[in-house]
């Protein structure tokens, strides 16, 4: 035990203690604190005179040991501070009053006597050399930086941290440099010397003006904080890198610890942890209940018991730890896995069906949540399972699959409220990605510095800035329209398309067969143009038939070669202003539109009426119809001048010659790997528009791919007569003709062609064949006009990224500073050939360099069957978080994780088959008073279901829970007219069969009105990401479990199950339920208790049979043959007290 008191103090080396030896044979140390009252005592205050505490040490004593102590009262005086012995360094003689109130209290001694006997009592310790080692054995231990000493600097760092803006004094306490140097007033820290630390000085003091913390900025240090930061300062005051930002690759070979319990190397890391704190693991539950634990855990329903009973015969036949691990293996299998795994991502991802804010419309997000769940089940890693949402669209070759991943952030809330401005929102949206992904992945309070830099993590407002740049450039923008949008359509649709297809694929050549011995003159056409126009609708577009103004006229269709798009040409005669679009077409154009492609378009202007500009516009899956070039006057009401939304390329040429628009796909702010789905021309003049004659519309590739398109100028003649009423101009054979020679499969397309679709030899030939066609074209366009329109992130084109600044205080409207996209340079390094863009984040996130990532999701995993996280908050691994107090388990769960190759399955069956997992939930009282919430992990876990576990659970033992997956939301039964309270005009129709009772995660999922019943067992609204719910337990939540038309019609259900399976004898009824409900038959006195509670309810239903009926009909329970009501409705009021039973709703 030491005894310091600045340089009266000296440390004598060797012995089992540290002892105060004075400067002389004779020493005084002089102690005093200021009068003040005590709040024990109310009528006297406590007396100012100080004490003179007097050793006196000759070498006699000094060899033997004993050192004689005396306390001597002086006479008055005031003083700011004390040095005393009791094994603690230098603190303020007012001891707050906590530690004087709580000595009066054990000696019954008030005021000035109570602290007299006080320090005494310390000093007497002296006196016995073998108390004295026996009271702190590491007193002179030095503290942990992470575990002892960051804790405590951490409460000064709102105001001596990172954040410059609200820095005091110029003074960091989170960087050793900072906080080591000299300052005018002296060093903050002092490792040279300890006694002259003005950190030690200022929390000590009780002068309002100079103790830290302030007043009203937190409580006091006490003394056990003030000793650790002396005896860290001591020592040399080292610090070191927060635990969570330094990476897990690293660690001391796997403990040699555990013995025969040990079944995973995690188990090794549990049992030193258990030597070292004295503890010992409990015994392993029984199978029975790890088959229900392991089954809630992993699928989140309970298992039936003649599921259980499989398992304890498969041990009795091949030993009990091949049975368990063959149970935890077809758990992992089970495609409920996805479901109940996918519900905590769900959370995470503030998945909801709706847009949120004001009128929280509906929105199509389940396709996305369909994949999540098919991503657990098929065990996607959990590095592509990071890509694919992050950056899915960015991936070489990304199909539909990784572009619906994306939807994870268009989970952010939308806001079509009129007279908001988009762009506020927009940003908001931004904003919440860059919170969500660091939260979801990285543990990282990135919101903290938006507006400031973040005052406890050394991440920079600057730095937040830079990693909103990645998610600045997508194409999204707060509109109602939700663009871009995914058109989805569920695997069933999808394969009968492509069954369509392939069926016109093979009456196309039994067409060409029927006309390929007709004759037909040579022709020479054009090649090399990829049609614009096929038998499709683009989203929005107009009917031809519709459109205001002007004539139209399809020529007839030129078939291209097989897997090529089929063509019409337009001709538009003379109309009003307006815009014209080249359809009757929708989602089955997919023209992607390659490096170096251009477009041209052919018109001609009426001499008689010309209009001052002529554009065209394209529409894209991305941007929908912001892409136009024209000709012209400039000033089209359409677009932003020299964008990509509006490209002038010109004036126009002189009227009555065909001339043609050429254009870029970069021009027109298209990208390679763009999907053109539509083709629209706009005319602007002084009356109608002017007169305006299109002909051909292409994508023109240049030796990149065979010819598709042609145009026949004969056909082209008949159908400008048609429109117009006379003949094709000269001109036009001379601005087309002149391409048309010398390419021989061309003509062989064009002359099918005539044979099969124009000449009435062909026409009949192929009359039943072109009817065939018809029909699959419709069932195609049906399938197609079914698919889903979800919302995912698509890139912006190069030439419209937007360029993201520091936002000043977070303000929209304030930029400051422009960035370009970075990560935090406390993290490892991002490295890119060029500007980083989502992907690379995505892949720095998922790099194994990331000290955080593998962290995060363990810790997520194991919060779910542990009931705790190792990192409590989960949502915070900084320096404000709780640190771990398992971190070597920790590391080496993501160690291992990763070595797994990411793989969920893998972890989640390591944890489940561990001994550690194993072990009973049953412990001592001393066990729950000493350690509550199992830190130690030297039990089992004991935890109470999640909102959404405890309806399925329900529903599952009753009978009733639907088998069906994935699909639209459900509307199971909810309160009436709970939506009423909400705007928006829309309403909550309960659904009925199957669909009533599906999982809990297919529930409709309102942000402004979640479903009651979830919200009250704790679900959030998920409005914003939320990795964790705290579970509370309130008389709210037994009403909803008693009265709840769900939990009524489960128990209903249970109750006629149990009759149907346990017999006749209510005592047999019961005992079924009972143990459907809960995995074991109950116990004699338990089935005395409800066999009692039923008869008596019996006998209240048969005097009141319109109470059973009513009952009966609530619980949608039919009455079985032979059985009377006041025995169903008896045994529906047993069930639902099964169902609220403290062992049914938590997971033992």
């Amino acid at each position: 035990m030491a005894i310091r008191s600045g340089p009266l103090n000296q440390r004598v080396a060797g012995g089992k203690s540290t002892i105060w030896e004075p400067m002389g044979p004779r020493s005084t140390l002089r102690v005093s604190w200021p009068a003040r009252r005590s709040a024990a005592a109310t009528s006297s205050p406590i007396g100012p005179a100080p004490i003179t505490a007097t050793s006196t040490e000759t070498s006699a004593a000094r060899s033997s040991g004993e050192v004689s102590v005396s306390v001597v009262l002086t006479g008055k005086g005031s003083g700011r501070t004390m040095n005393r012995s009791s094994g603690v360094e230098s603190r303020s003689v007012d001891d707050r009053l906590e530690s004087m109130a709580a000595r009066e209290s054990k000696t019954g001694i008030r005021g000035w006597p109570a602290f007299v006997a006080g320090w005494m009592s310390c000093c007497l310790v002296l006196l016995d050399p073998a108390a004295r080692a026996e009271v702190d054995p590491d007193r002179d231990a030095v503290p942990s930086f992470n575990l002892e000493v960051r804790p405590i600097l951490s409460r000064c760092l709102a105001c001596h941290g990172p954040d410059a803006a609200a820095r005091l004094a110029d003074l960091r306490l989170d960087r050793r440099e900072d906080a080591v140097a000299n300052r005018r007033g002296g060093r903050v820290i002092d490792p040279d010397r300890p006694e002259a630390s003005l950190l030690l000085h200022r929390v000590v003091s009780d002068d309002p003006d100079l103790v830290m913390p302030p007043p009203g900025n937190g409580r006091p240090l006490d003394e056990s904080e003030i000793d650790v930061l002396r005896r860290w300062i001591e020592a040399g005051a080292p610090f070191e890198r927060h635990w969570a930002w330094v990476s897990p690759t690293e660690s001391d070979p796997i403990p040699d610890a555990g013995g025969d319990w040990a079944v995973r190397d995690l188990d090794r890391y549990v049992a030193r942890a258990h030597e070292s704190e004295g503890t010992t693991p409990s015994p392993e539950a029984d199978l029975a209940t790890l088959c229900r634990r392991v089954s809630i855990d992993m699928i989140g329903l309970p298992p039936s018991p003649e599921e259980i009973d499989r398992v304890l015969a498969d041990a009795g036949d091949r030993g009990h730890d091949t049975a368990y691990e063959a149970w935890v293996d077809r758990l992992l299998a089970d495609e409920a896995f996805g479901e109940r795994w996918a519900r905590v991502w769900l959370d995470v991802a503030r998945y909801a069906d709706t847009r949120g804010y004001e009128a929280d419309r509906r929105r199509t997000m389940w396709p996305w949540r369909d994949w999540v769940i098919r991503a657990f089940n098929e065990d996607l890693p959990f590095d592509r399972f990071t890509v694919a949402q992050l950056a899915g669209d960015l991936v070489e070759g990304a199909d539909d699959d990784l572009v619906l991943a994306t939807a994870f952030h268009r989970n952010t809330m939308t806001n079509d409220e009129g007279g908001t401005r988009d762009e506020e929102f927009r940003v908001a949206a931004v904003v919440d990605r860059v919170n969500t992904t660091f939260t979801a992945w990285m543990g990282i309070t990135a919101e903290c510095a938006a507006c400031h830099d973040h005052k406890y993590d050394p991440l920079s407002t600057e730095e937040y800035y830079r990693l909103m740049a990645f998610f600045n450039t997508t194409r999204d923008a707060d509109r109602n329209d939700e663009q871009p949008l995914l058109e989805w359509l569920e695997e069933e649709d999808r394969r009968r398309r492509s069954g369509l297809r392939e069926e016109r694929r093979s009456i196309e050549d039994r067409r060409d067969l029927a006309v390929r011995d007709l004759p037909l003159r040579s022709i020479d056409l054009p090649g090399d143009r990829i049609p614009l126009l096929p038998d499709v609708r683009p989203p929005g577009a107009v009917p031809m038939d519709d459109a205001p103004g002007g004539r139209f006229r399809w020529d007839d269709r030129i078939d291209p070669p097989p897997g090529w798009r089929r063509a019409r040409r337009l001709d538009v005669g003379p109309g009003a202003t307006a815009q014209h679009y080249f359809a009757d077409v929708a989602a089955d154009l997919r023209i992607t539109v390659l490096e170096g492609d251009r477009f041209e378009a052919w018109f001609r202007l009426d001499p008689a009426n010309p209009p001052a500009s002529v554009m065209i516009q394209l529409h894209a899956l991305e941007g929908g119809w912001e892409h136009r070039a024209y000709l012209g006057q400039r000033g089209f009401p359409l677009g932003t001048e020299d964008t990509g939304s509006r490209r002038h390329l010109g004036d126009l040429p002189a009227p009555g010659a065909w001339s043609r628009l050429e254009f870029t796909a970069e021009q027109v702010g298209l990208e390679p790997g763009s999907v053109v789905t539509g083709v629209a021309c706009s005319t602007r003049g002084d009356d109608d528009g002017g007169g305006l004659h299109w002909g051909a519309v292409s994508l023109v590739r240049d030796g990149a791919e065979p010819p598709a398109w042609l145009q026949d100028p004969e056909a082209w003649a008949r159908a400008e007569a048609s429109v117009q009423g006379r003949g094709l101009p000269s001109e036009v054979a001379a601005a087309i003709s002149p391409g048309l020679a010398g390419d021989a499969e061309a003509a062989e397309i064009y002359r099918r062609h005539w044979r099969g679709e124009v000449w009435p030899s062909g026409l009949l030939a192929t009359e039943e064949l072109r009817g065939e066609l018809s029909r699959i074209d419709r069932d195609i366009a049906a399938i197609d006009a079914s698919a889903h329109k979800v919302p995912v992130l698509r890139e912006q084109m190069e030439s419209e990224r937007r360029v993201t600044h520091v936002l000043t205080r977070g303000d929209w409207l304030s930029p400051g500073a422009a960035v370009s996209p970075g990560v935090p340079g406390f993290l490892h390094g991002l490295e890119s050939a060029g500007e980083p863009d989502r992907l690379a984040l995505a892949e720095w996130i998922v790099d194994e360099q990331n000290p955080l990532t593998a962290r995060v999701h363990v810790n997520r995993v194991w919060e779910r069957f542990f009931g705790l996280g190792l990192v409590e908050t989960q949502e915070d691994f900084g320096t404000q978080g709780i640190p771990p107090r398992h971190q070597d388990l920790l590391d080496h769960l993501a160690r291992r994780f990763m070595g797994l190759g990411w793989s969920h399955k893998a972890l989640c069956r390591e944890i489940a088959t561990s001994a550690t997992y194993r072990q009973s939930s049953s412990a001592s009282n001393e066990a729950w008073e000493t350690d509550p919430r199992n830190e130690s992990l030297a039990r089992g876990p004991r935890f109470r279901l999640e909102a959404e576990a405890i309806r399925d659970a329900a529903l599952s033992v009753s009978g009733r829970l639907s088998p069906e997956r994935f699909g639209p939301p459900v509307f199971p039964p909810q309160p009436d007219g709970v939506w009423q309270v909400v705007y928006s005009g829309d309403s909550w129709t309960t659904s009925d069969g199957d669909d009533r009772y599906r999982r809990g995660l297919y529930t409709f999922w309102r942000r402004t009105s979640p479903h009651p019943a979830m919200t009250t067992l704790d679900a959030g609204s998920r409005e914003t990401c939320s990795v964790r719910r705290i579970r509370t337990n309130t008389p709210l939540q037994a009403l909803v479990l008693l009265n709840d038309r769900s939990f009524v019609e489960a128990a209903g259900g249970l109750a006629v199950r149990g009759i149907l399976e346990g017999g006749a004898d209510p005592a047999d009824s019961i005992t079924r339920s009972f143990r459907l409900a809960l995995g074991r038959s109950p116990a004699d006195e338990e089935l005395k208790v409800l066999v009692r509670l039923q008869a008596t309810e019996a006998g209240r239903f048969a005097a009141r049979p319109d109470e059973a009926t009513r009952l009966l009909e609530a619980a949608r329970a039919s009455v079985p043959d032979g059985v009377e009501s006041s025995r169903l409705a008896a045994e529906v009021v047993v069930c639902n007290v099964i169902l609220n039973l403290d062992e049914f709703l938590v997971r033992n």
